[in-house]
């Protein structure tokens, strides 16, 4: 094997399959070492990139019972560990690059105080919903430092009403999707403790036995496997860098902080966008996908013609020699990837990571929609809508392409940690859309908790707003899109400072405008919220509504 490959996976030259999953390194410490995308993350966060380091998950949610919030978020967070256990272990750094989870059991009842010391957290002072999740994105600090648990849990009333409950985690132990299930598994437990039921005091040491393997040792299946993954990077051309492709991009700094801001779709648009996605044959995803781009297209094009005549000259240049629009984390899907006894959360083993993929979107079909004229034109001409639908069937066709067979995915695997440069740069000076997820219909995963309660006597759990995940201060755009009372709620995130919010003002006007001519109905797209956060977690929320 080639020396370079030695360097490029140390990892696999070094450790055996069964380092992969969790063995007992010592009397009551249980340890694996990280793998894929678990360990490219983690790297992305030494290279100071806040999206890979942190992410937050919250809801608002009415809580009724006999017990105060307090002690109920207590026990939900003991009952919790229990359950998925992956969420106290905490990433130690190893030589030559690796790293590794571990995992303590308590020893005692002090063990236990000590780590709900570290990881919950209850505020009294009331905070805005978007204002929560945004300012505990801002002021997260990495996970990946010895001995930070891979989960906290912070909680405060919602000045709209009940309480904003939010779970944080390390974005290389838990995923966007992998979130969603955390906190479905958390709302069960809550749910069941306010309606009374009782819970026994857990056995620790049992909990181990769902501690979960590295998800690319699963996939792989075998220690020759991840040699072929090896002998895959030192045989694959190198990696060339697209730089060009994205030159066009105006560069932008970021301050310290974050700014989010919250589109929602009224019910009759969301279900104009539905009907349209399925004439046109694509997913939500797709459209919000090509959606997004252009609008940021056209952001930056409309930034570039402000900076004056040769600046714009010279974008305009690039932008019609750029072959494609990068993005550079497009989530797998990780379900597809895995054998069957990994597909369900409530096997007792739920893998929350995830490996992802650069994907290019033909430039030639963006200009036909954005043009970059001298002078600012409308977001979409009389005789642009088949133009449009265009980008986003080329969006699905990339997307749908991705490869999730066994082979693939070491390929992918073998190719993931040479990106990290180009990722990092470009996250670093182009305010571009990074990636664009969806969580689908959230009523999907809380059923049994969406519901209003009928009195203040009928104990139970309720989740009245937007259920969002997202953690991004880089200068690209990020966005998550999820359903909530048959209407589409879209959380948007890049990082703070001036220029940060100017970026996101200026996206969000034209990706409301895009989405409302895509479906038809002007006005059925509005910005719910916009928030601004220093990272001292001072309000400094700004209502920028009036400027778009």
């Amino acid at each position: 094997m080639p020396e370079d490959s030695v360097s490029r996976f140390p990892a696999l030259q070094s450790t055996r399959y069964e380092d992969y999953f969790f063995h007992e390194a010592e009397p009551g410490v249980f340890a694996r070492k990280t793998l894929g995308y678990e360990s490219a993350v983690i790297l992305f966060s030494n290279a100071d990139l806040r999206i890979a380091s942190s992410l937050g998950t919250s809801a608002q949610v009415y809580v009724v019972a006999d017990a105060d919030i307090e002690s109920l978020l207590r026990e939900v967070w003991i009952q919790l560990r229990y359950k998925v256990p992956h969420i106290a272990c905490t990433t130690h750094a190893l030589d030559a690059g690796e790293f590794e989870f571990r995992y303590t059991v308590p020893a005692s009842s002090s063990d236990v105080e000590t780590w709900l010391a570290a990881t919950l957290t209850f505020d009294e002072r009331p905070q805005r919903h978007l204002d929560g999740l945004n300012t505990l994105s801002s002021t997260l600090v990495s996970f990946v430092s010895t001995g930070r648990y891979n989960t906290e849990l912070i909680a405060c009333p919602c000045t709209e009403g009940g309480y904003l409950l939010s779970l944080k985690s390390g974005h290389h132990a838990v995923d966007g999707i992998g979130a969603t299930l955390l906190y479905t598994q958390f709302l069960d437990i809550l749910a069941a403790l306010a309606k009374g039921e009782v819970f026994t005091l857990p056995e620790w040491g049992q909990e181990v036995q769902r501690l979960p393997p590295a998800l690319m040792a699963v996939v792989a299946g075998s220690e020759e496997a991840l040699i072929e993954a090896a002998r895959k990077a030192a045989l694959l051309p190198p990696f060339e860098e697209p730089r060009d492709d994205m030159q066009w991009v105006p560069k932008r700094r970021v301050g310290p902080g974050g700014v989010s801001a919250l589109v929602t779709v009224s019910r009759e648009g969301t279900a104009a966008l539905h009907q349209v996605s399925k004439e046109e044959q694509v997913t939500i995803t797709d459209v919000l996908t090509g959606l997004a781009v252009l609008a940021q297209t056209h952001a930056a094009l409309e930034d570039a013609r402000r900076r004056g005549g040769s600046y714009f000259n010279e974008i305009a240049s690039r932008y019609f020699k750029a072959q494609n629009y990068i993005i550079p984390i497009a989530p797998a899907a990780r379900i597809a990837m895995l054998p069957e006894k990994y597909q369900s959360f409530d096997n007792g083993m739920p893998l929350l990571t995830m490996e992802s993929s650069l994907v290019s979107i033909p430039m030639a079909s963006i200009r036909k929609v954005v043009f970059p004229d001298s002078v600012r034109s409308r977001v979409v001409r009389s005789d642009g809508r088949s133009a449009v639908s265009d980008v986003i069937q080329d969006v699905h066709q990339i997307l749908k392409s991705i490869d999730y067979s066994r082979d693939a995915t070491l390929t992918r695997h073998a190719r993931s940690f040479d990106r990290i440069p180009y990722t990092v740069d470009l996250l670093r000076y182009t305010p571009s859309l990074i990636m664009l997820s969806s969580v689908g219909d959230v009523q999907n995963f809380f059923k049994q908790h969406m519901r209003p309660l009928s009195s203040e006597n009928e104990r139970g759990v309720w989740m009245k707003r937007v259920f969002g995940y997202g953690n991004n201060q880089t200068t690209g755009l990020s966005a998550t899109a999820s359903q909530l009372n048959g209407s589409l709620l879209v959380n948007c995130t890049c990082g703070g400072g001036d220029e940060g919010a100017e970026t996101m003002q200026r996206f969000i006007a034209l990706f409301i405008q895009y989405l409302d001519q895509f479906i038809g109905q002007d006005g059925a797209t509005v910005l719910s919220t916009f928030s601004v956060v220093n990272p001292q977690g001072d309000d400094c929320t700004k209502s920028l509504k009036s400027k778009l």
